[in-house]
Formats: C-alpha cells, structure tokens, sequence
C-alpha cells in the first residue's frame, strides 16, 4: 500500500506553505524511480507515462513506480513503438512526433525524457508548459529547445546536469535508464537514505494532519485522441498547423477548421499561411494585451493569430535584413478589409515610430482608402471594390519611418451604376448626410430633396446618423494627414460634381429648335 500519496501531492503540499523539497529529496525520489525503470527496461518493457503522479510513497518513506495502463512489452532491449501515448506535459517529442509521422518511432529513452520533466516537477511544482492547454504543449515540445529549471540558482548545479543529460531531444544521444544510476546526483544521496526517509515520514504525517487538497485531474494522450482526466470520454485532437496532418484533404481540412471554429478558434495554419474564419462578431482577440503577447515570440508558443504573421514578418525584417510581403486574399465578406486593418495595427505596434504622431497617420489611412473604395454589396455591407498595396519603410533597428500606398483596380463603374440592392462607394453617402447636418448641401449644389433622387445615390440600408459619424471620422482622418481646409472642400467639390454629373440627361436636339432646352 502507498498511502503517503504520490510525489505530486507532496510536492504540492510542500509549495502551499512555501516550502520546497531539499536537493537530497529530489536526488533519493529520482534515484529510486531510475532504479525501477533500469528494472522495468532490463524485462523489455516501457513504462510510457512517468510522472509524479505516477510515483508514490509508502508510510515508511519508500519510493514506487506504479500505474501500467500505457505501458508497453518489448520483444527486445533495443525493440522500438510507435503508438504516441501518454501525459501531455511529459511526453518525448519523439513520441509526439509519433502522433503525425508514421515513420517515427522509440525505444525505452523516451522515459529518460520523462524522469528529466519529473525531475524539474518535484523542483518547482509543475511540469515545463503546464500553464498552456495540453494540445498547445504537444506542438510545443518537439519545437521548443530543452526545457531547464527556471531557478537553477536554488538548487544543487548537478541536478541541472542530471535534468540536462535526461532532455537531450535527439533520441540517439540521450542515455539510456541504466546510464542514468551512476549520475553524480544520485549517488551523492546515498549515505542520507535513512534521514531523507525519516523526514518524508515527518512531512507525509503533517499533510495528512493539516489536509490534502484533491489531485488535479491531468489530461492524457492515446491514437490520437486527448482525455482531459480518467472519466472522459477521448476527444480528437485537432491542430494548429494542418500541414502536419498526415494527409491533406479537403474534407480533412474543413473538418478542421469547423472543429477549431466551434472553440472560438478562428485562426489556422497551413504551414506559412494563416488562415481565417470570420466570425461576423468581437471575439476578443485583439486588444492590447494580445498585442504583447504576440511581441518577440516563436510562432508555437501561442495559438494561430494574425498578429502571429505580423511579429513573424517583423522579426525577418529585423534579424535577417530581408524585404516581407503579406498577401491577404479571400471571398467577399471573408474578412479582408478586417484583416488589413488589424495586421497594420500590429506592425505599427511593433515598429513604434518615433513620434506618436506618423502612428496616427500611418493608422488613419485605412479610414480613407475604406471610404472611397468600399461599398455595400448583395452579401457585404463593407466590400472592398478595389486593390491595394501598403508598403512600409521601417529602419535598421525595426521601427516604422514611413508608409506608402498604392491603389489599384478599382471598380470604378460602380460610380455610374449599382446593381439592384447595392450601393455606391460609402464616401458619396457620407459627405451628403454629413454636409446635410451641417445644413450645407446648397454649397456644393446639392438639395435635401435629391437624397432619393441622386442617380448615383441609391438608398442603401446604413443610416444618416451612421453616415453623418463617418463623415466627422473621415474629416478627423484628412486632418490627422496634414490635409488643410480649403483641400478637403476641394475633395467635397469634386465629389458633389460627380453626383451632379450623374443627374444629366442627355436627349436628340429639334433641327429646327436653337435653346438648350434639349438637355438638362
């Protein structure tokens, strides 16, 4: 019987008084563990799921390795699997990588890897990763260089070796359990076995007095599905990057992307391309917060996210001095307009200027180039009818110096003529109504009566009051660009000459009749 608990509870316990195990217990409990394991490994078997949930103490202090639900019999020493199963947190990547590769495959060193994450465990508390869910840390792992301790300084530097020698991600090089007993680490723990076990006595006694907090549950991995504890039933697994599905197929794909959307996970990877499901409504996902957490990071250590390809691009930028290009495509409505917006938010962010003020005139663009190019469509109230190219300067040490814009294939036959339901470009019906609640459509020739009447002003669904709000932003945004006022009335003429062009009729002169009544 194991009724002092396993390792975790007492690690636990330990941590919620601010307490720690000693060096010399971390060495007796990993010591005992390997002894096992070169046991386990010598009768062809592997264990597969070494944690410290999985290492429990007797009353009298004494070390078990328990829990044989995952393991495996070898046919050999040297045999090998390839079944990816096991706790998330603790898996080689070589086991993950199992999970996508069917070429891949491990012998017994996979534990190797998993006493190293148990031993930064009974360390600190918890496993390398374990504030991420346990899909995102099985992306993580093969990618991620080897975990270490994130206070090495407060604890013996041969259990930093001993940690090292077990996280070495190629399998070849990493040693087998057998190697492991003659560590430094563990021998030096031998002349103190009697005490260490007296004091976890002591230690195991006083949590039992005082109360054991439950178990978390800890999610596992097995074919491919994931079980958030025991009792659950497995759930698929669906990726972040679909270019490691084993294969790719359009059925595959959307499945994939359903699954991920039905969990508000509306980005996705295919390898270098993102891709995203508009969700027609605020997620969350793009506030200030988001923004640093996506600054200076490797693409893994969040989830798919379009400021993901923003810090990517930047960070090309800055360190391999080479010229990026970010291409966003998709159907009407898909999120174009969105996206553009919120990837040149980001890379402003990332490049702060160094004034305040090109920030805001770098951001204020958008505005503008919506107004004049984008219109209601039979399935998009906010089309984009036109093509643009952004292009941002940044300098050697990444920040933003300048912008350029140029603009191309602009439908520009919907000023003449809108299908039925559709609208004319958003500027037109702005500068009415908002030169209408300025009471000054007479200064450009333009009359409340001709609201309805306006050839190229059809009636669309957004409101006056909508419209009049967007004017006095466009007009904020010309300002914040340095245009003056007498050059913005310019852009109001032109535009209500447009309208007025448009109302012309043109009709065959009488031969015998000299007015100009014939057209109007």
């Amino acid at each position: 019987l194991c009724t002092g608990g396993s390792v975790t509870d007492l690690v636990q316990g330990l941590r919620s008084r601010g307490a720690r195990l000693s060096n010399n217990q971390i060495a007796y409990i990993l010591r005992e563990t390997v002894q096992a394991l070169v046991f386990l490994h010598e009768n062809h078997c592997m264990h597969r799921d070494i944690k410290g949930h999985n290492i429990l103490l007797t009353e009298t202090g004494h070390v078990k390795l328990v829990d044989f639900g995952v393991s495996s019999h070898l046919a050999a020493t040297m045999a090998r699997r390839n079944t990816s199963v096991g706790t998330p947190y603790w898996m080689a990547p070589e086991v993950i990588a199992c999970e996508q590769q069917l070429d891949q495959s491990y012998d017994s060193r996979c534990d190797v890897w998993s006493v190293g994450i148990t031993a930064i465990e009974l360390a600190e508390g918890d496993p390398p990763l374990c504030e991420l869910h346990p899909m995102r840390a099985l992306f993580q792992i093969p990618r991620n260089p080897p975990p270490k301790l994130s206070h090495p300084e407060q604890y013996s530097s041969m259990l930093s070796d001993f940690i090292s020698e077990c996280l070495v991600k190629d399998l070849e090089q990493r040693p087998f359990s057998k190697e492991l007993v003659t560590h430094p680490f563990l021998k030096s723990v031998g002349p103190y076995v009697d005490q260490i076990r007296q004091d976890l006595r002591s230690e195991i006694a006083r949590q039992r007095e005082d109360g054991r907090a439950p178990s978390q549950a800890i999610a596992t991995t097995k074919y491919g599905k994931l079980k958030s504890d025991r009792k659950s039933k497995p759930q698929k697994m669906y990726m972040d990057d679909l270019a490691a599905l084993d294969v790719l197929t359009e059925d595959a794909i959307v499945e994939q992307l359903q699954k991920r959307y039905e969990t508000n996970q509306i980005y996705t990877y295919i390898g270098d391309i993102l891709i995203a499901v508009n969700p027609f409504s605020q997620v969350g996902l793009y506030t200030t917060q988001h923004q640093r957490k996506y600054t200076g990071q490797a693409r893994s250590d969040n989830p798919p996210h379009i400021f993901a390809i923003a810090d990517a691009a930047h960070q090309a930028l800055v360190h391999q001095r080479q010229n990026q290009a970010i291409v966003i495509s998709g159907e009407s409505g898909s999120g174009k307009t969105e996206s553009a917006n919120l990837l040149l938010k980001q890379l402003v962010y990332l490049g702060k200027a160094v004034t305040k003020n090109l920030e805001e005139r770098i951001l204020q663009v958008n505005p503008i180039m919506e107004a004049f190019g984008n219109a209601r469509t039979g399935i998009n109230a906010n089309s984009s009818r036109f093509g643009k190219y952004l292009e941002l300067t940044m300098a050697r040490s990444g920040k933003v110096n300048g912008a350029r814009i140029f603009v191309y294939l602009l439908e520009q036959s919907r000023v003449v003529k809108q299908a039925d339901g559709e609208g004319n470009f958003h500027v037109f019906y702005y500068m009415y109504d908002g030169l209408q609640a300025e009471g000054r459509l007479e200064e450009y020739y333009l009359h409340p009566s001709y609201r309805k009447t306006h050839r190229y002003l059809q009636e669309t669904a957004t409101l006056p009051k909508t419209n009049v709000d967007r004017w006095k932003q466009l007009l904020a945004s010309f300002r914040v660009l340095g245009f003056k006022d007498d050059e913005v009335d310019m852009v109001n003429r032109v535009l209500a000459a447009i309208l007025n062009l448009g109302d012309i009729e043109f009709g065959e002169m009488d031969s015998n009749d000299n007015t100009d009544t014939a057209w109007r």
